[in-house]
């Protein structure tokens, strides 16, 4: 009788963890940026507004998540109720593993929406407000030069894309690399 109460509460300890701070972010996250409590990525710490919004979303998320695992594993312990130990063992052991895999996969969804609102930076990412006819109309465009791509991707600053740019007509034209403005020549000698 004690192993089975050892076992139920050993698995509906992180259900009811996933439940208690899953509420606690959703209806009072900490106010600004805080390295003791809540949910803490790159990302996430960015800007006092991604925090909340990410408190927020793994609030409500780890709050369903939780709220079902608790129920599903509160029906489990009463169903080990009347089996052996090694049974209730190897249950115990098996609905662990799912509920810890739960929780780390939480972060795949939160990372994923806190990628498409915002940029690395913490700034809100611009939505289109164009209907869906003119989306579906309109034709896809052109990435543009390496150099253009290169510095939206990492934020190069111009004088760097200007290198990009030269590399780039290199490899679509290797005789420009003969011309003298890219090779000066060397200072005569006095």
């Amino acid at each position: 009788m004690y192993y089975w109460l050892f076992i139920s509460i050993s698995i509906l300890l992180v259900p009811l963890l996933m439940l208690i701070m899953g509420l606690m972010c959703w209806f009072c996250p900490p106010k600004g940026v805080c390295w003791f409590f809540g949910y803490r990525s790159r990302r996430a710490t960015a800007s006092d507004e991604v925090w909340l919004y990410a408190q927020n979303l793994l609030g409500k998320i780890w709050t369903i998540a939780g709220s079902i695992l608790l129920i599903a594993t509160f029906i489990l312990s009463i169903v080990l109720l009347k089996r052996d130990d090694f049974y209730r063992s190897f249950a115990a052991l098996i609905t662990l593993g799912v509920e810890i895999f739960t929780l780390i996969c939480i972060i795949i969804p939160v990372e994923i929406l806190l990628h498409v609102h915002f940029d690395r930076f913490g700034n809100a990412r611009q939505r289109e407000t164009a209907p869906r006819s003119e989306k579906k109309a309109a034709k896809p465009e052109a990435y543009g030069t390496l150099g253009e791509v290169t510095q939206e991707l990492f934020e190069l600053d111009p004088a760097e894309a200007e290198n990009w740019e030269a590399a780039e007509a290199f490899e679509t034209n290797p005789d420009w690399a003969q011309e003298e403005d890219f090779f000066p020549q060397p200072p005569e000698e006095l």
